[in-house]
């Protein structure tokens, strides 16, 4: 065989064995997915929504299906400009959240079809965070940036430029406060309506988890070691409340996820009563 004929032969070879190799190794998806979503066949990628209700094929070609989990009914047909970078859900799974390598942000309703915000980014973002009520939106980016945004208006509300990287964020209960966990210890908490910083600590600790409390201006941190400590976010003084390890108990109904650092943890009904007793300025 002369040296230009093994090439060629080499190529092609190489170029089924690929193949072979992607079909074995995508992740299993249903005959019937495949029927409804026939221009994805061999190299479909699959995201599911975190309570399982929502289910999205992605194919090479930048089409993006959305199906029903439970009925296999398609839900959106979206056809991108350019490869998808991510895709995540709201808590409800209606919202649905898609960045493109060019930077570009679509927030589509899934149950109307509608596109809620598109937005274009300077920079990659990382991670993605809703509010309680579901109506904004927090994006962390690469360039350590944090944007929130009216999800309905499209009007951006806040705007953080940090000096490290953004591990997380938390909104209170009443979603008017928004707290932001650096990569160097430092903890912020902001007024979504006026912009304001209400307090800035720096912890020694590595290791930790955020929340703020609903009814009162109360920041709860809990480190490493399971010791919560409080913060009046008003007066910047943290309160004498007695340090004590979490419980196994709240521990375990404390959600885990590696990939939020920031969780936000109801303070325990006897603690919120000891913290009524105490006499600070609101």
């Amino acid at each position: 065989m002369k040296p230009c004929n093994r090439l060629v032969y080499l190529v092609i070879t190489l170029g089924f064995m690929t193949r072979g190799f992607d079909a074995q190794s995508m992740e299993k998806t249903t005959a019937q997915v495949f029927a409804q979503a026939q221009q994805t066949p061999l190299h479909a990628r699959k995201v599911i929504s975190a309570d399982k209700k929502i289910e999205l094929i992605i194919g090479r070609d930048n089409n993006i299906t959305v199906f029903n989990s439970s009925t296999r009914e398609q839900l959106l047909q979206l056809q991108l400009e350019s490869a998808l970078q991510g895709a995540f859900f709201n808590t409800g799974s209606n919202l649905l959240g898609l960045q493109s390598m060019d930077n570009k942000l679509d927030l589509w309703n899934i149950t109307t079809g509608e596109l809620f915000l598109q937005l274009q980014l300077e920079a990659k973002f990382l991670s993605s965070r809703f509010s309680r009520d579901n109506k904004m939106l927090c994006i962390i980016s690469i360039d350590n940036k944090v944007g929130l945004w009216n999800i309905t208006t499209g009007q951006q509300l806040l705007q953080l430029q940090l000096e490290s990287a953004v591990q997380g964020v938390a909104f209170s209960h009443d979603n008017k406060i928004l707290s932001v966990v650096s990569s160097d210890n430092k903890v912020s908490v902001w007024t979504i309506a006026t912009e304001e910083q209400l307090l800035e600590l720096q912890l020694e600790s590595t290791n930790f988890k955020v929340s703020l409390n609903g009814n009162h201006p109360i920041l709860r941190i809990v480190c490493n070691k399971g010791i919560a400590r409080y913060w009046n976010i008003i007066t910047g003084q943290e309160l004498t409340v007695p340090l004590r390890p979490i419980s196994p108990i709240e521990q375990k109904e404390e959600p885990q996820d590696k990939k939020r650092p920031l969780e936000e943890i109801n303070l325990p009904e006897h603690e919120v009563e000891q913290l009524k007793k105490q006499r600070f300025d609101t």
